[in-house]
């Protein structure tokens, strides 16, 4: 791991990101508290600046996917959001 953590420490991630999409990119990580591996996905806002329509999409894509139980699809079990940038952006 890499020390980068959110949440006060909960969530530690990974070096490198796993992935990178028109949307933002995916982070391998550590949840601490509960010891189990995650996924953390942050948005990219397209101009660079904070757009809240765009934040109220990735909000409303958390919770539908949150109600979702199937194999293929991940499990959501947070959503929230910092006002620091991952370094690699």
């Amino acid at each position: 791991m890499s020390g980068r953590t959110l949440s006060n420490g909960r969530y530690e991630l990974d070096k490198f990101p796993l992935a990178r999409g028109g949307m933002g990119e995916v982070w391998l990580g550590r949840d601490i508290k509960l010891d189990r591996e995650i996924a953390v996905k942050f948005i990219r806002f397209p101009d660079g600046t904070r757009d809240d329509e765009h934040i109220r999409r990735f909000v409303r894509e958390s919770r539908i996917t949150a109600r979702l139980e199937h194999p293929g699809v991940p499990a959501v079990y947070d959503v929230g959001w910092t006002r620091t940038v991952v370094p690699s952006w």
